[in-house]
């Protein structure tokens, strides 16, 4: 009972500020309403603020940024996803900021305090927070006799308002899912259980640490990408420390160009890098984009934050080394082929289809 009187609290909240941004029932697709929706959209258009040369995608984004965390990680996966929501609208969400303004040091330095036993024993000094995102912030700090690193350290109360958010969301997914069937072939139930899990594994700084070492293993093997060591003595559930990485990120232009940065042997190295990583050993970063890579000073193409890491097995990576093959090939008929082989599409359609 209870329950369900808070998940559609929360989705109303969720209602009201899509609304606001009018992608709840967007202006740009008036004409397909029926009468009954009609008179709801221009109703709803009252609540809403300017939203001038915005498309739907941008301000559906805007929107996710607004919700918070939560909803940050469903745009991201639903840019993967443009049979659900379309091209043109994942390429917005596809630009997704992971963006949210720090919690203060004090904060930080009370949960170093508690998963470490205390600053003064690990760390010579901590700085206020370099970057924040949804779940997470990171410090500079100063490990005696080793230099400084890196300091990642969990939101407070994260995993208890992710838990929340992800309950109404799924609460909603079922609800979609009992009152339309042409909704059930796109599985939305499945799809928040999948943006759920891979959040909750996010949300145990222990697990990418070990995923930050062992693609760190991976790395030094292929040479074409670098990886930060983790400081496991000063890492647990909810801060990891790691090597402070001195360079430009990739979404900095500018910072590249006064670098020198090679732009095409960095694309090289990013191509081989997760290519090597998942064929030769099954072991991939799922979030490889330019935010999580920088050109450090020493010439080098590092990557860092291994929240969202995958694998597949030997019959996959036969699948994707096909699948690509004949992408170069031009061999469309070929790609098709595999498709269905691996069962990437449902058996009713044909190769030509």
């Amino acid at each position: 009972m209870f329950s369900w009187l808070g998940h559609s609290w929360r989705l109303l909240r969720v209602a009201g500020t899509l609304a606001r941004y009018d992608v709840l029932l967007p202006e740009e697709y008036y004409e397909r309403y029926p009468v009954s929706l009609q008179a709801t959209h221009t109703l709803l258009r009252i609540f809403a603020k300017r939203n001038r040369g915005r498309t739907v995608g941008a301000r559906l984004a805007k929107a996710f940024e607004r919700l918070g965390p939560a909803y940050v990680k469903v745009g991201q996966f639903l840019a993967t996803r443009p049979d659900m929501i379309g091209v043109t609208v994942a390429q917005e969400l596809g630009r997704l900021k992971d963006k949210l303004p720090p919690f203060s040091r004090t904060i930080a330095l009370d949960t170093i305090n508690s998963e470490l036993g205390g600053t003064e024993e690990v760390f010579s000094g901590v700085s206020e927070a370099m970057a924040a995102a949804s779940i997470a912030q990171v410090h500079q700090g100063i490990v005696p006799r080793h230099g400084v690193v890196a300091i990642k350290v969990l939101r407070p109360r994260i995993e208890k308002k992710m838990a929340k958010e992800m309950g109404a969301l799924r609460f909603l997914a079922q609800g979609i899912e009992l009152f339309s069937k042409q909704s059930r072939r796109l599985e939305p139930v499945q799809f928040i259980d999948t943006v759920a899990a891979a959040t909750e594994r996010e949300l145990d700084l222990r697990l990418e640490a070990g995923a930050a070492a062992e693609f760190r293993e991976v790395a030094e093997k292929d040479g074409y990408l670098t990886v930060p060591n983790i400081d496991w003595m000063r890492s647990s559930k909810r801060v990891m420390t790691l090597d402070w990485i001195d360079g430009v990120p990739l979404t900095d232009s500018k910072g590249l160009d006064k670098a020198g940065a090679d732009r095409g042997a960095l694309a090289i190295a990013i191509t081989r890098g997760f290519l090597a990583a998942a064929l030769d050993y099954g072991f991939f970063h799922a979030d490889m984009h330019e935010g999580n890579l920088m050109y450090g000073k020493d010439g080098k193409l590092w990557i860092v934050d291994f929240g969202i890491m995958g694998r597949i097995g030997q019959k996959e990576r036969r699948y994707l080394a096909e699948i690509l093959y004949g992408f170069l090939k031009r061999d469309y008929r070929r790609v098709a082929e595999v498709h269905q082989e691996a069962g990437y599409v449902p058996e009713k359609f044909t190769v030509e289809e």
